[in-house]
């Protein structure tokens, strides 16, 4: 990065300060570009602040944009993606925008000429909204409880998709089509650092590793961790370990199957490429994976990257090939069906798909194909506005 930068961020470390979402300036990497242009991306500045890379999708890939935008010749200024109180002050070739408050706020202050882009990581808000909504009727029910909504999208992006010069959604063809945009919209696969840090197959026993992951961020419900508990329940000779932070009222709901169910294991919280997180692959050779609406599901991913074989919903919007099993509907018996088809494998059969799920996350989720394909998605809306009438 340049000098500037470097100090500012590594004297708040000195301090140990903690880090802050206040706007970075003249963000660039001294990488053999000439920095002429100038760029603002309003996304996740408390990133760049840590200087945090442990995961991709959840803080570290901030990093990945800012190199794509360096390699393109630009200094960035970086803010946090709901700042809504940033005021432009400079001439901006180029605008990133992450969420819609932040857009509809930051749009219309800058130049005409100003490229804009949107840049959401989640399928379209209305659809989101809809599929979460359907799914806590579901549980109300099913099971006679009634849940908080965790991953309702409270802010338009209306007029972002109306307004940007082009959208680049992190999902899959089938996330991107929830959004009511049908020009200059174009879609990115998400990536992850687990490529750097393959567990090496062939040190692992499939045999033993007969189990079943769980792992993702908040919304339980949203998630289907219900159906997963259930269907898991029902299947007592199948082991199930489960890393995620649990809703208070989720937890209250499940507290049977969460915690009083022998061959269902809550961990909680995991962090990535430790050595106990290394130890729980060693366990398993699946993850599960039921969510009603995702943009692209880093934690997936990060199994994927580790050999473990997805099963997942449509509704996750990750393209898994031949190398997983896609569960539709998302049910209890539907899952119980396919747990119980996959298991009843050999362990060759395990680690010959298992070696071929590490190989496409390795190349489908990598960060070179991803940065490969945001300058290419950002180049062309860029050739766009320019062959527009001014």
């Amino acid at each position: 990065m340049n000098l500037k930068s470097f100090f500012k961020i590594y004297l708040r470390k000195l301090l140990r300060l903690k880090p802050t979402r206040k706007p970075l300036y003249d963000f660039f990497y001294y990488d053999g570009v000439p920095h002429k242009k100038r760029a603002l991306l309003a996304y996740r500045v408390f990133g760049v602040w840590a200087q945090a890379r442990t995961t991709w999708s959840a803080i570290g890939d901030v990093h990945d944009v800012l190199r794509v935008l360096s390699e393109m010749g630009y200094r960035t200024d970086v803010i946090d993606y709901d700042d809504t109180t940033f005021i432009p002050k400079r001439k901006y070739d180029l605008y990133i925008g992450h969420y819609g408050s932040n857009f509809e706020h930051i749009a219309p202050l800058l130049l005409k000429e100003t490229v804009t882009v949107f840049y959401p990581m989640y399928a379209y808000w209305k659809f989101q909204n809809t599929e979460e909504e359907q799914r806590l009727a579901e549980i109300r029910q099913r099971y006679g409880v009634t849940l908080a909504a965790e991953r309702t999208i409270r802010a338009s992006d209306d007029y972002a998709l109306a307004h940007a010069d082009g959208v680049i959604v992190m999902s899959n063809l089938r996330g991107m089509k929830t959004y009511p945009r049908d020009t200059a919209i174009f879609r990115i696969n998400n990536a992850g650092y687990g490529g750097e840090k393959c567990m090496d197959l062939a040190t692992k026993d499939f045999a033993a590793a007969q189990s079943f992951l769980f792992i993702a961020g908040s919304g339980n419900a949203h998630k289907r961790l219900d159906v997963i508990l259930e269907a898991f329940a029902g299947m007592p000779d199948k082991e199930l370990y489960l890393c995620t932070k649990l809703e208070d009222d989720f937890k209250t709901a499940f507290e049977k199957y969460l915690f009083h169910t022998p061959n269902i294991h809550y961990i909680g919280h995991i962090r990535i490429y430790t050595p106990e997180f290394y130890d729980l692959m060693r366990k398993l050779n699946y993850v599960v994976f039921g969510s009603c609406s995702e943009g692209s599901p880093g934690a997936v991913i990060d199994a994927m990257f580790q050999g473990l074989i997805p099963l997942v919903s449509v509704g996750s919007h990750i393209d898994i090939a031949d190398v997983g099993t896609v569960i539709e509907p998302f049910g209890v018996e539907e899952v119980q069906r396919t747990v119980r088809e996959v298991s009843g494998n050999d362990a060759v059969w395990a680690k010959e798909r298992s070696i071929a799920v590490q190989n496409y996350a390795k190349d489908v989720f990598s960060i070179e194909r991803y940065r490969d394909t945001l300058k290419k998605h950002i180049e062309k809306i860029i050739e766009n506005k320019k062959g527009q009438p001014r």
